[in-house]
């Protein structure tokens, strides 16, 4: 599994003056995301130190995660992968990733962009070139850094493979294989079993869900949550904030 990891220069936020104090007031949680409104870019996060690790998830979406101070620890397909300030991470959608516990020093920035829409390779080596770290810039200038490489529709990929919500079993007899063996192919190839998957997969459903507005007990039951306190603490583990924080959610502060 492949992940482009570019040792990222980068301007990035004038986050220090913009971020710092939206999430003072996150109360306990370090996380916060914001809907820009942009074509491809499905939202924005950030993180402001001393927030738990998060459990192995999965997006529809390109994750291009950027260390603006400190350090951050991903696993991504079995990997860790530290990376320092001014280091760049773009993780393709569908692959399995958590972070560890982020110390208290570490600030940084996420964007959340849809598939094949921008030639994200020619972002990182943008930020690469933009990097300077007495001069951070804004949330909007990193919107429009990304904007400037949109390709052209007919290059995007699209994640295309979810797994049908039948028995594992079933799923296994079809490629000839035992469960046993099926299930052992699939977490070599996914980085994590079927039923991990499947619920990762359940999870940013109801992510997407939430960003139209959908209150949060009929998500948790159109994704197939009967109990909606075990939902909540599913998700605040894979994205930080609970349910209804990420629904409220707000516009881009630009």
């Amino acid at each position: 599994m492949q992940v482009m990891l570019r040792v990222a220069a980068q301007r990035l936020p004038r986050l220090y003056e913009a971020m710092p104090p939206l999430l003072e007031t996150a109360g306990a949680d370090a996380w916060r995301y914001w809907r820009p409104g942009t074509d491809g870019i499905v939202e924005l996060g950030a993180l402001r130190g001393g927030a738990p690790g998060l459990a192995t998830h999965v997006h529809e979406t390109v994750q291009v995660t950027l260390v603006l101070a400190g350090r951050r620890t991903l696993v991504v397909g079995g990997d860790e992968i530290e990376l320092a300030a001014g280091r760049c991470l773009c993780i393709p959608a569908g692959v399995p990733h958590a972070s560890r516990a982020e110390p208290p020093d570490v600030v940084g920035l996420i964007a959340f962009v849809s598939p094949g829409v921008y030639a994200l390779a020619d972002v990182a080596a943008d930020i690469e070139r933009a990097w300077d770290p007495h001069a951070p810039t804004s949330l909007a200038d990193l919107a429009g850094l990304i904007g400037r490489h949109r390709r052209d529709p007919i290059a995007g990929e699209v994640l295309s493979e979810i797994l049908p919500d039948e028995p594992i079993a079933r799923l296994a007899a079809r490629t000839g294989l035992s469960r046993e063996g099926f299930t052992r192919r699939f977490a070599k190839s996914r980085g994590m079993p079927p039923h991990a998957f499947r619920l990762a997969a359940r999870l940013d459903e109801a992510r997407a869900l939430l960003r139209a507005g959908t209150p949060v007990a009929a998500v948790a039951a159109e994704t197939g949550f009967s109990d909606q306190s075990h939902f909540g603490r599913l998700f605040k583990r894979a994205f930080g904030v609970s349910p209804g924080k990420y629904r409220d959610g707000q516009a881009a502060p630009f």
